[in-house]
């Protein structure tokens, strides 16, 4: 390698190659090409896809969980009306935001598949493990830990609307703390691990709101459904094992059984 790319590697500048293969134009002294520096170079710009468009979304998307119960993503009491504006004035218009800054899809990971079965046989019940775990955890504390109250939804009605408002939840995170966060730390060169230990840190954070246990649920989850993803490179089956989950919770509370 010459000293310009290595200089531009350690400055972060880019250099176009001026190619003089016909000895006419070439200037003197320069017998094939030489390098000019016009631009910053794309390992720069590529920073701030890897590490600030990722905050700013996390910040307007999933800070508002740190706020009062009815900001934070999911109310204790189940009200029809504010899970129907839930769903189409935060989630499903968050999910398109974070779909439409990935735009392309090489891996064609936005694309169901029938394996996608095979993913929600996996992450599914690993997320009950993990959630019978935590709660015998909490059972065994020698001092008492809050736990948020959930209310199961009451009427026919409701339930279609329960299960949309977990669906769209579990397709909403899962897009980024998952997909998304996936892509642009593998794009910014961060190893696996450390991109899972951030995503699920990431994903512990938002769910402050339900206390240490279940802070520390959505870390323990956050690090399986990551594992998960980066095997299987398709949402759709994580997305689904965590509606899953979210629904299955809703039937615990409606049972009055604590979960």
């Amino acid at each position: 390698m010459s000293a310009a790319p290595r200089a531009a590697q350690r400055t972060g500048v880019i250099f176009v190659l001026i190619d003089y293969s016909c000895p006419r134009y070439a200037p003197r002294g320069v017998k094939y090409f030489t390098f000019i520096e016009i631009y910053p170079s794309m390992a720069n710009m590529s920073k701030g896809r890897t590490f600030i468009e990722p905050l700013i979304l996390y910040w307007v998307l999933f800070l508002p969980a740190w706020g009062p119960p009815s900001v934070a993503a999911a109310p204790a009491i189940f009200s029809l009306s504010q899970e129907l504006g839930r769903i189409f004035a935060y989630n499903l218009p968050s999910l398109a935001l974070i779909v439409y800054l990935l735009r392309s899809d090489p891996g064609g990971r936005l694309r169901p598949r029938t394996r996608d079965l095979g993913t929600v046989l996996i992450a599914l019940p690993g997320l009950l493990v993990l959630g019978v775990l935590v709660t015998l955890l909490g059972s065994l504390l020698p001092f008492p830990v809050s736990v948020p109250a959930i209310e199961g939804p009451r009427g026919p009605a409701a339930f279609p609307v329960m299960i949309l408002s977990c669906l769209s939840t579990g397709y909403l995170e899962e897009t980024y703390f998952r997909l998304y966060l996936f892509t642009r730390f593998k794009e910014g060169g961060i190893r696996l691990m450390k991109a899972m230990t951030v995503s699920s840190l990431l994903f512990a954070l938002c769910h402050i709101y339900e206390g240490p246990l279940g802070v520390l649920y959505a870390f323990l989850a956050g690090l399986l459904l990551f594992f998960i993803f980066s095997r299987r490179q398709s949402i759709h089956g994580i997305a689904w094992a965590h509606g899953g989950y979210n629904v299955f919770v809703y039937i615990m509370a409606i049972l009055e059984i604590p979960f």
